[in-house]
């Protein structure tokens, strides 16, 4: 029950007994409509029916763009069909401080059976996940072996973690991390989740938005909702199945790898809410699988010109065969710098610095938009090796940090 009811919160200061009441009415009211549907008084909530209120709720407690909301719909209602599957998806939440992250988080929680993991030890995380088999949703969390293991195995149906006891090694450990996630993070923590549970995710910015917006997801509020999912998964369960199935031979030609397994499910839902929300789910999904390809040539140019630049500042260091009067070497001089800090070697470069190792030149007008591109690349911590950066003043250069 800690899973749907948000216990954690100890702000609160609910008492369990309310708790308890509450779930025993919730259990009587979701008892009652199943009888009144299988005596054919009722009919069963349709897919358009449930996704439409998700979404309409969704926007009184957080601003953002129309296709997070149909994406967080569609990845809510998939986690009452997840055992259903071999796989499942993980939702990634980027967002600057005060960008309504929390809200979003809230949101998803309460309409899901989730529990909420910080700083977890191995064996707390172990009974909670082996008992409750909720969703996990990792909230800012120090990246640790423990998590890391947990993330990269629990994707995949089967893929179970076991060790032994610390206590008694006879005793052996099996952890069953196997369950959607959600993970959230600030843009420059990206880089310190694995790069496979990145690839396993739809991961998604969220930015700060004007309006008012709920502070608290109530779970009383949203029982109507999480109801009709409830009966969703009872009634309509060979419905995604087969439209999963359906689908998996369509998006197979046209996504590849983890795209295709992450993408699948939601799109499976997606079709089954209704063409029109289908198609504007697909076209995102295509824009952001395109966008990887894209990116993947921008990092094969990010990492040549750090290669080119360190080898430049070597030699220049050095003096050997380079010539401080050369305009491109003394150029990249002013744009480079390399300390040690904490015993970690730290080299300093800006985007600049990058194109002139690259191009041999740096034209100013030429050359702003790639810059303010790769700019916008190092920024977003999409790299294992870009660890931090510093900025000169609010308009002067940034000099990322490269491990």
């Amino acid at each position: 029950f800690q899973a749907e009811d948000g216990i954690r919160d100890v702000e609160r200061s609910r008492g369990l007994g309310d708790v308890y009441k509450r779930q025993a009415n919730e259990f009587l009211d979701l008892t009652r409509d199943i009888e009144r549907i299988n005596r054919g008084e009722v009919e069963i909530p349709s897919w358009k029916e449930v996704f439409d209120e998700i979404v309409e709720r969704a926007r009184e407690y957080y601003g953002a763009e129309e296709a997070i909301y149909h994406i967080d719909a569609c990845f809510i209602i998939h986690t009452y069909f997840y055992d259903l599957f071999p796989h499942t998806t993980y939702l990634g939440i980027v967002g600057e401080s005060g960008s309504g992250k929390r809200n979003r988080r809230e949101f998803i929680g309460a309409l899901t059976r989730s529990i909420k993991i910080t700083n977890p030890s191995e064996a707390a995380m172990a009974r909670v996940i082996n008992t409750l088999y909720p969703v996990a949703i990792i909230d800012e969390t120090k990246m640790d072996d423990t998590l890391r293991r947990f993330l990269n195995a629990g994707s995949q149906k089967g893929s179970l973690i076991i060790k032994c006891s610390t206590d008694n090694p006879d005793v052996i450990i099996t952890l069953d991390p196997y369950s959607p996630k959600v993970w959230i993070c600030q843009p420059e923590e990206l880089s310190v989740y694995p790069q496979d549970t990145r690839n396993r995710s739809i991961i998604t910015q969220i930015v700060r938005k004007k309006g008012y917006f709920r502070r608290e997801t109530r779970p009383e509020e949203v029982w109507p909702t999480r109801k009709k999912l409830y009966l969703l998964m009872l009634y309509r369960w060979k419905e995604y199945l087969d439209a999963y199935k359906a689908l998996d031979k369509v998006i197979s030609k046209i996504f590849g790898g983890h795209d295709r397994d992450k993408w699948l499910h939601i799109l499976s839902v997606a079709k089954l809410v209704g063409d029109d929300v289908f198609k504007k789910v697909f076209e995102y999904a295509r824009k952001a699988y395109r966008k990887e390809e894209k990116v993947s040539e921008k990092v094969q140019y990010v990492i040549n010109g750090i290669v080119r630049c360190m080898g430049i500042y070597a030699e220049l260091c050095t003096g050997e065969g380079l010539r401080e009067s050369d305009t491109v070497i003394s150029e990249l001089a002013k744009e480079v710098e390399y300390e040690e800090v904490d015993e970690v070697k730290i080299f300093k470069a800006t985007p600049k610095a990058l194109i002139l190792a690259n191009e041999d030149e740096y034209d100013s007008k030429r050359h702003l938009g790639l810059a303010q591109s790769l700019g916008r690349l190092l920024r977003k911590g999409e790299l294992p090796f870009i660890i931090g950066f510093d900025r000169e003043g609010k308009r002067g250069k940034r000099r990322f940090y490269i491990d």
